[in-house]
């Protein structure tokens, strides 16, 4: 169920950070939903909260990659 919300394409952003910052908020607001709704169960919870930890983890890396790659002055 939480797949299917998150809408985000690649090609509509111009960087893997914004991509990723984009389908982490999505799954954000996912799990918000689940908890408005007060009928979720655990698993499915636990579930939503694991991929939203895996996608932080993505838009840190794809963020940090991105920054890495920025000139210094």
């Amino acid at each position: 169920m939480l797949s299917a919300c998150a809408t985000t394409d690649r090609a509509n952003y111009e960087s893997d950070c914004e991509h990723a910052k984009a389908y982490h908020h999505e799954l954000q607001e996912s799990v918000r939903s689940y908890y408005a709704l007060g009928t979720t169960g655990v698993a499915e919870i636990s579930i939503a909260e694991r991929r939203l930890k895996r996608a932080k983890e993505a838009m840190d890396t794809a963020c940090g990659a991105e920054a890495s790659q920025l000139p210094r002055n």
